[in-house]
């Protein structure tokens, strides 16, 4: 049962890292990478490393002070058009781990791949550390990488942040990592047996709280579908009377109504969330296929509450996809920051760039008497915004700027046009 799990930390994977002249994806440049195959929780061959010459002839101070890498480091390495395909043979077909990648470094790799091989983008298999951690280590006031590493005993002292040493660091926190998604797998597993061990208790010791607690347990398990077969090797070593009566108790576990728990008040919440979903979707959309409603989901967020299941003095929240068709007197819309609407993907291509514009006029114009435009500078991801170049397009006579600041205090600020 656990097989596939066992097997994960045998895989190959390439560990990968990259350092950049800053953290916006659309301005800065990849000034080096390092990769390190791995099978077995070790390496599997020579690493990957190589500096790379910006384009831009120059690397801040400020990115120096990160990651120690100079200009005069690389005034003489190769450019990312030579050291990119390369980097392609190392890595092959295999998955990628690392930390932050899924918003870092695959973003800043499929933008220069973009830029040398017109048309293509980077699309791998990968594995993020950062969103892992998320996932197995809750409630953690910080998932960088130093931190984690720290917090776990796999490195003391700060990170030098260069390619390759962050690849040792990364590849001890995946590889301890998939020991806890292993752990908690081998929980689940073990509670798809719970009803067989639940209908293996004698009727007497039936009303014991310990047992009622069982008992319980089973029943959930069984009316979620989660419970396992009877082993034949099992059946076979009980006579007819045995295996009809044993049966016969799962038959009774099934029937068995546990007490309603917060669990199951929540789940009934999100049942009924959905089917609010599938209502929305057959009032709003004319095709009611699975694919075009799997397209139609794929838009919205869990925040989306819809216009017609919503009263009249409430807010409603939605998605800018999710907005056509409706009006509301003040109308508020969040994430107006560049790289984000327009998405950082859309930026050099002018038809989706279109697109994007399109989607915000949207939003827009479902104000009756008044819309709000809010961007933020720092949203304490490594990246530092600013507001989307579409908010600059509305006629300043018809705009107000203010400015909120962390402590709360509002200022307004005089108009400007670009």
């Amino acid at each position: 049962l656990l097989l596939s799990y066992e097997k994960l930390a045998e895989t190959r994977y390439i560990v990968y890292d990259i350092e950049t002249t800053g953290a916006s994806v659309r301005r800065d440049e990849i000034v080096e990478i390092g990769a390190l195959a791995y099978e077995n929780r070790q390496p599997a061959e020579p690493p990957f490393r190589a500096l790379i010459r910006p384009r831009r002839g120059h690397i801040p101070k400020s990115a120096t002070r990160v990651h120690g890498i100079r200009y005069e480091d690389v005034a003489d390495a190769p450019t990312i058009a030579q050291v990119l395909p390369e980097f392609l043979d190392y890595i092959g077909g295999d998955t990628l781990v690392g930390h932050n990648i899924a918003r870092f470094d695959n973003r800043f790799i499929d933008k220069a791949l973009g830029q040398i091989r017109e048309g293509e983008g980077f699309y791998p298999l990968f594995i993020d550390t950062l969103r892992l951690s998320r996932r197995l280590l809750p409630r953690q006031r910080s998932y960088s990488l130093e931190q984690l590493s720290q917090k776990l005993g796999l490195h003391q002292g700060p990170i030098r942040h260069r390619a390759l040493d962050d690849l040792q660091v990364t590849a001890s926190l995946f590889y301890l990592l998939t020991d806890y998604l292993l752990a908690q797998k081998e929980q689940e597993a073990l509670s798809a047996y719970l009803p067989l061990v639940a209908a293996s208790l004698p009727p007497a010791h039936a009303d014991a709280a310990e047992a009622s607690l069982l008992l319980d347990a089973a029943a959930r398990v069984i009316r979620a579908g989660g419970d396992a077969p009877l082993p034949d090797d099992l059946l076979q070593q009980l006579s007819p009377e045995q295996q009809a009566a044993l049966q016969a108790r799962r038959q009774h576990l099934a029937q068995r109504q546990p007490p309603a728990s917060e669990e199951d008040h929540r789940w009934q919440e999100i049942e009924n969330q959905f089917l609010h979903h599938i209502a929305a979707f057959r009032k709003y959309s004319a095709d009611h296929s699975l694919r075009a409603f799997l397209d139609y989901q794929a838009l919205l967020t869990s925040v989306d509450v819809f216009a017609h299941n919503a009263d009249e003095d409430a807010i409603t929240m939605m998605t800018l996809h999710n907005a056509k068709g409706v009006e509301y007197p003040v109308v508020i819309i969040i994430g107006v920051e560049q790289e984000n609407l327009p998405i950082w993907r859309s930026l050099d291509d002018p038809k989706k760039l279109a697109e994007e514009r399109r989607v915000l006029y949207v939003g827009v114009t479902r104000a009756q008497n008044a819309v709000y435009l809010f961007s933020t500078n720092d949203r304490e991801d490594g990246f530092y915004r600013q507001p989307s170049s579409f908010a600059f397009e509305i006629p300043p006579r018809y705009i107000r700027h203010f400015r909120i600041f962390s402590d709360g205090k509002v200022k307004e600020l005089k108009s400007r046009s670009r």
